[in-house]
């Protein structure tokens, strides 16, 4: 974004929740209450805005894919092994 001599308020039409982190040139932003909308205050100097979602099932997720993947490479495991 480029520079400016006011302070800006970046907007998301998404539920606020905390799983939700924006960064400007790879340092977090803070927050601001908007009512519902997630929302994040952004300095006067410019950057690279970033906003990502990590939601509260990301890393039981992870955690089965990782799971599965262990499964499915015991198996073929076996079965190459059996011949």
């Amino acid at each position: 974004m480029p520079q400016s001599e006011t302070a800006r308020l970046l907007v998301l039409a998404e539920r606020a929740d905390p799983g939700w982190t924006a960064t400007l040139s790879s340092r977090g932003l803070p927050r601001t209450g908007r009512g519902w909308q997630q929302a994040w205050r952004l300095p006067e100097d410019s950057g690279t805005v970033a906003v990502s979602f990590e939601g509260a099932w990301g890393a039981m997720t992870a955690l089965g894919q990782a799971a599965i993947l262990f499964a499915a490479l015991v198996v073929a495991l076996h079965v190459v092994g059996s011949r």
